[in-house]
């Protein structure tokens, strides 16, 4: 079994958020459409090669020395974070809908190119804990993608919408229930 846990949120510089990374660590990066620009997920390189091993049937014993992706787990990677970028997906359904297409995937933060140096980045970061295992995945969104829907992702936004939602629900009939007019 695994524990994904929110770990934080946090905004940083571009610059600051990509130097975080070593090589290699693995980086998909994918676009929000209709949100303008690039976004990233960066998978940390202990955990890449623990849930490979977990994909393959082992317990997700770490490695004890970091090396580059093979070919095939190249593939692995691809496949996990498509299915990481589908939940992604469905869980904006809520704030905007969007449709996330990968555009690309790295392993050196050298190539990694997304916005300005000085850009502005939110980070959220996830903890994956396995019984052997642990590592973070990375969500960088630059600031500049996110600005024009900002207000939907306020709390306000949010408790507004429920509340929207709540009163639609309260008009509709309950299936079986009659009226006294019936």
């Amino acid at each position: 079994s695994i524990e994904v846990e929110f770990v934080s949120t946090e905004m940083v510089k571009y610059q600051e958020c990509i130097s975080a990374f070593s090589s290699p660590t693995s980086f998909i990066i994918f676009t929000m459409e209709p949100l303008i620009g690039s976004a990233l997920l960066a998978i940390e390189p202990g955990l890449v090669f623990s849930l490979i091993d977990c994909m393959f049937g082992g317990k997700g014993k770490p490695l004890s020395r970091v090396r580059d992706f093979t070919r095939l787990e190249q593939r692995m990677i691809g496949k996990l974070a498509g299915e990481v970028l589908g939940q992604l997906q469905k869980a904006w359904q809520i704030v905007q809908p969007v449709g996330i297409s990968v555009r690309k995937t790295e392993s050196k933060p050298e190539y990694v190119h997304l916005v300005s140096p000085h850009d502005m980045m939110v980070v959220i970061v996830f903890s994956v804990k396995g019984k052997e295992f642990s590592g973070n995945l990375h969500f960088c969104l630059s600031y500049l993608m996110l600005e024009p829907i900002k207000e939907k992702l306020s709390s306000k936004y949010q408790r507004e919408k429920d509340i929207e939602n709540m009163l639609k629900l309260a008009d509709l009939p309950l299936r079986g229930q009659t009226t006294l007019y019936d």
